[in-house]
């Protein structure tokens, strides 16, 4: 029975661990203010009063029992300002009972007391409700005031009979006992949550510096390989371009001019002639000429294996064009395969000069 009674005690369940710590002192709070009014029921029936008045006196405090309860209850279901407000409500409703039934200058302790929903308001609330409780306070001492200068007859009932040394200091110790574990628990609560804020902002901190750090490797990785893809780009180029360079000279040496004597250039092809290769041709051709002057230019055809109707017609072109600059172009080494593309083009062969060897054309 202990050990259910613990674990019912301990199965509150809040999100916010300081409200979960809060809820547990309102809950004690709520199980003695129950226990001590239940206890209470006993006093209007022992007291000399009439049984009207003991009836009357046990439904208020069987009223601020119900309250207690219904606090309780909301307060297991989550309901944590609502049950702070029947706390608050039923524990201030209880003690002015008290204080009706004892009256004002018997009422020291229970006075005292008062400060107890005061507190909670403060500590668990705020501003707004302490000062609602006050004036529940401040209202109750009024209210009993007034009743034993006009209606004593309800009043003091539960007044002692001789000096009450012992209910004074009784009272006061029991009501000094929950303010301090009150306050206590709630400093208890208060130093537990600080502690974990200043955990947290410690991890917060330590993982701000990691992420920090681990930014600034990212970044210095990240300027090394852009540094890294700025030489390379930078080689590409250099690269590229002598590649370029390189493809100029091969074109060059693809297309050799040779200079002869008496201004005469021999120009000899070998391999597939595509059309970059005549393009380079005719450019290289007429340079030639224009630039030395030449009067005849020598196409050595020998090392070409083949020529189709397309060659035919560009070669046809690059005796036009040296021929507008001033050089007769003659066909060096024509074989039987390309004199059948030649004809076939529709070039007229019969006004072509042609050799049959480069000897021959020297000669």
């Amino acid at each position: 029975m202990k050990r259910f009674f613990q674990q019912w005690l301990h199965s509150l369940n809040y999100p916010d661990p300081v409200q979960q710590q809060q809820a547990q002192i309102m809950q004690g709070i709520l199980l003695g203010s129950f226990m001590a009014s239940t206890g209470a029921l006993i006093v209007p029936f022992v007291a000399p009063v009439t049984f009207v008045q003991s009836i009357g006196i046990a439904l208020a405090i069987g009223a601020a029992i119900m309250i207690f309860l219904v606090a309780l209850l909301l307060l297991r279901r989550n309901y944590f300002k609502l049950a702070l407000f029947g706390s608050v409500f039923g524990l201030s409703f209880f003690l002015l009972i008290m204080l009706l039934g004892t009256g004002l200058a018997d009422s020291g302790a229970i006075i005292f007391g008062l400060a107890v929903p005061m507190a909670l308001a403060s500590l668990l609330s705020g501003r707004k409700l302490t000062f609602v409780m006050i004036g529940v306070g401040l209202f109750g001492l009024i209210a009993t005031a007034l009743a034993e200068a006009f209606v004593p007859q309800i009043t003091g009932f539960a007044k002692p009979m001789d000096k009450n040394y012992g209910g004074i200091i009784g009272g006061y110790t029991a009501v000094a006992l929950v303010l301090g574990m009150v306050l206590s628990r709630y400093s208890s609560a208060l130093s537990t949550a600080l502690d974990a804020a200043r955990t947290r902002q410690t991890e917060l901190e330590q993982l701000q510096a990691s992420l920090e750090q681990t930014v600034a490797e990212r970044t210095a990785t990240l300027q090394n390989t852009l540094a890294e893809l700025k030489q390379r780009a930078s080689e590409q180029a250099q690269l590229l371009e002598a590649n370029q360079q390189q493809a100029v000279v091969i074109r060059e040496l693809g297309v050799p001019v040779i200079p002869l004597g008496g201004r005469r250039l021999v120009v000899p092809l070998v391999g597939q002639l595509d059309q970059a290769r005549l393009n380079t041709i005719r450019e290289r051709v007429i340079t030639a000429v224009v630039q030395q002057r030449a009067r005849q230019v020598l196409l050595d055809v020998t090392g070409v294996p083949l020529v189709d109707v397309h060659m035919a017609g560009e070669l046809a072109a690059v005796i036009a064009a040296t021929s507008l600059v001033g050089a007769e172009t003659a066909l060096v080494g024509i074989n039987p395969d390309v004199a059948q593309g030649l004809v076939g083009s529709g070039i007229d062969v019969s006004r072509l000069p042609a050799f049959a060897t480069l000897e021959q054309a020297l000669n």
